[in-house]
């Protein structure tokens, strides 16, 4: 049975609380795609000219790579239906935020789960009503029908 949104980001939560945080091994790739691009140094970072990169410059990076892949595979149609560069953008805009208050490595993870389960039941809520919106056309459609007979 497929796991839900929300049944994944509950677990990785756990996961992130328990204490067993993937590390990357060494010399695995840190995530740097959809516009943006963690580092522990964003001064050794390369940018071509003229592309929009948001950089999440932090001690954790590893960590919150691994983080930030889990995603991928574990809600796609959440990334999906916000778009990539708006999903990860917007996890990113969460880190920075929080890294400009605090440096906690679990708090960090926690932001960035907690920004997906907040764009997860945007989504969730969006599809809501197009199936609301769905029904009642349909019942609509039901009732011309049945004045016709």
């Amino acid at each position: 049975m497929k796991t839900t949104a929300h049944e994944f980001i509950l677990a990785l939560r756990e996961k992130v609380l328990s204490g067993t945080l993937t590390r990357l091994s060494a010399g695995g790739m840190l995530f740097s795609e959809n516009g943006v691009c963690i580092t522990e140094d964003a001064e050794e970072e390369f940018v071509r000219p003229g592309v929009q990169i948001t950089f999440i410059e932090t001690e954790y990076a590893q960590q919150l790579s691994w983080v930030f892949r889990q995603f991928k595979d574990g809600i796609p149609d959440v990334i999906l239906s916000i778009g990539r560069d708006d999903f990860y953008g917007r996890l990113a805009d969460a880190a920075n935020a929080y890294l400009s208050q605090s440096s906690d490595m679990y708090g960090l993870m926690l932001c960035v789960i907690l920004e997906a389960s907040a764009l997860a039941c945007q989504v969730q809520y969006i599809n809501q009503q197009n199936l609301r919106d769905e029904v009642l056309a349909c019942a609509a459609s039901l009732s011309d029908v049945a004045e016709k007979l």
